[in-house]
């Protein structure tokens, strides 16, 4: 039994590491693919060379991109009760996709980068505040200081003094005692014979019977 238990883990442990080794292989394959259609998309747009550390920012972007544009159609399928996205969904979403597109001018990437590269920077100084007594104050009316910490315990109201359930249902522990039963049930028959006698004794005779010990 122990070597069947320990053969089903290593396999389970053998698949799991298969799974994800190959959803690596396959995100590698995808980032290799992404890399590929960016650097054709760079060469008919003009450029000669690309940092690596570029495209690699820029692949990322795309396939986070990616990643946002497959949960929103899952959102979208989720909120429809639906198992998979339909032509509607994929149309809205160029819909969006289109209408963001609309309002950039219709330029080329060169032209972009060359009016960033263009635009002149200007540098800003930031004058650091002098703290004082008053900046710790609040400003608002609807706040108020606090003088010292409140605990969530003072909200609550009060409980009453531990003596009110001393003799509740709640603090009553009934427990099964035989021998007290047993001593009652003494108690009961000695004055069950005692009362037996004094009738005996009043009517000077003798009952028919002498059930009244049961």
């Amino acid at each position: 039994m122990y070597v069947r238990m320990h053969t089903n883990s290593v396999q389970q442990c053998n698949s799991a590491y298969f799974f994800k080794h190959k959803k690596l292989k396959r995100m590698e394959s995808i980032r290799s693919i992404t890399e590929a259609v960016i650097s054709t998309i760079l060469k008919n747009e003009g450029f000669t060379a690309v940092d690596n550390k570029a495209l690699d920012l820029f692949t990322t972007s795309i396939l986070n991109y990616t990643v946002y544009t497959s949960a929103w159609l899952k959102k979208q399928c989720e909120l429809s009760r639906r198992t998979s996205p339909t032509l509607v969904d994929a149309s809205c979403l160029m819909q969006e996709i289109n209408t963001t597109a609309k309002q950039h001018d219709k330029s080329s990437l060169v032209e972009i980068l060359d009016k960033f590269n263009s635009d002149p920077l200007t540098q800003l100084e930031i004058e650091e505040e002098v703290s004082s007594d008053t900046d710790h104050e609040f400003i608002s009316e609807a706040c108020a200081q606090v003088e010292y910490p409140q605990n969530y315990y003072d909200f609550l109201p009060k409980l009453p003094p531990a003596h009110t359930f001393k003799n509740s249902a709640i603090k009553r522990k009934i427990t099964d005692d035989r021998a007290q039963k047993a001593r009652i049930r003494n108690e009961q028959i000695k004055q069950v014979v005692e009362n037996l006698f004094s009738i005996m004794v009043k009517n000077k005779k003798s009952p028919g019977y002498a059930n009244y010990l049961m």
